[in-house]
Formats: structure tokens, sequence, C-alpha cells
């Protein structure tokens, strides 16, 4: 997942975006890490980097996080919405 967030609410969109993850990741089934990225040149730009058990694992909660609370509340800070994607690692 990739978020873009207004240059006045950086931190509060990473609060958000760590609430998120540490709080509500961790409840879903076949969640294994997560980790975020902040884009040095645009600090409002973070990455969110999730490693699940399953591809269905990870499509399940792409299904159903978008009306969560937090998800909500990271929408409203964002200069444009997120983008998700499930990929595969590549490299090691």
């Amino acid at each position: 997942m990739g978020a873009r967030f207004l240059p006045e609410r950086v931190n509060e969109g990473l609060g958000v975006t760590k609430k998120a993850l540490w709080e509500d990741m961790r409840g879903f089934e076949g969640h294994v890490e997560h980790g975020i990225v902040q884009d040095v040149n645009v600090p409002g730009h973070l990455f969110v980097i999730g490693r699940w058990s399953s591809r269905e694992a990870a499509g399940e909660v792409l299904a159903r996080y978008s009306e969560s609370p937090n998800a909500r509340n990271a929408n409203e800070l964002v200069a444009e919405p997120g983008r998700r994607a499930v990929g595969r690692r590549l490299t090691r």
C-alpha cells in the first residue's frame, strides 16, 4: 500500500498508519509482519510493505479493511487516495 499525506499532516498520517498496522493488522489471520518505508524526497509519501501467509489472507484484508475506523482516519489525511496491491517477493 502507498499513501501520500498532506505536508502539514505527515506526522499525524504516520501515527495513524502505525496504529493501523501494529494494532489492527496483527488481528488478521495470516499476518506475518509489516514495515513502513518513507520516501526521503517526499516525506508525506509512505509505503507499507506487508507479509502474509498467503495471497488469500492478504486479499481478505484488502477486501475488508477499508471500512475500519483507522483506515477511514488515514483516508481523511491523505493528499491522494492510497493504492493497494498484492505482490510477491523476487529477491531477498
